[in-house]
């Protein structure tokens, strides 16, 4: 038993941690970004200045030109990854959560498509939770302990993703091996094929959710 309460009480060390770090994430992305814009627009001001007695093809106005496109695309990337990490969920005392990222082979965001988080167990395996992958192809699953907590004893779940497209066909399945005993705030990076070679219904394969 005394085990048990050490594992809990390293785990919400762990989340206060990991809140911590994200928080700390967010304001030093924000930051970043509001100093990029700055620098943009001085470069947009020296860009203005030139363009008032250079040619256009004048090398130096080309340089100004893409010194302030690359500041206001470094500031951009920065304030998508704040609204991204602005976007998890908190988490309640016996909340836990899987969250990820799919994206295609090609490299883009694999948006609209339904997670399913699993829990396997000897028979039947256990539906934790499902999402929708917004437009970066992030998602967020919260669910309880105790729809792990079995019969068993198994105090942490032994997880596994499965991927369906709008019309319920299986893109990916098991697209890792198994993460065994996993923890609270578990995440995942799922690539799957642009043009998948075979799909199949999600209705064929056998499974229970409590």
């Amino acid at each position: 038993m005394a085990k048990k309460n050490d594992n809990k009480q390293i785990e919400a060390q762990l989340t206060e941690l990991i809140k911590a770090s994200e928080n700390s994430q967010t304001t030093g992305y924000d930051m970043l970004a509001r100093r990029k814009d700055k620098k943009a627009a001085r470069h947009n001001a020296v860009k203005a200045r030139l363009a008032k007695t250079l040619e256009a093809e004048d090398p130096k106005l080309k340089m100004a030109k893409i010194k302030a496109g690359k500041a206001a695309e470094t500031a951009a990337a920065f304030k998508q990854r704040v609204t991204r990490l602005k976007k998890k969920p908190k988490l309640g005392k016996n909340d836990w959560m899987v969250s990820g990222n799919v994206r295609y082979d090609s490299g883009r965001a694999a948006g609209g498509l339904t997670v399913q988080v699993y829990d396997k167990d000897l028979k039947f395996d256990d539906l934790l939770g499902t999402a929708v992958t917004d437009d970066f192809g992030d998602f967020h699953v919260v669910y309880d302990t105790c729809r792990f907590d079995d019969e068993w004893g198994n105090d942490r779940p032994d997880l596994y993703l499965r991927i369906l497209d709008k019309d319920g066909n299986v893109l990916a399945d098991h697209t890792e091996p198994l993460r065994v005993d996993a923890g609270r705030v578990e995440y995942f990076e799922v690539v799957i094929p642009t043009k998948p070679a075979a799909k199949r219904s999600a209705k064929k394969k056998k499974g229970r959710s409590k």
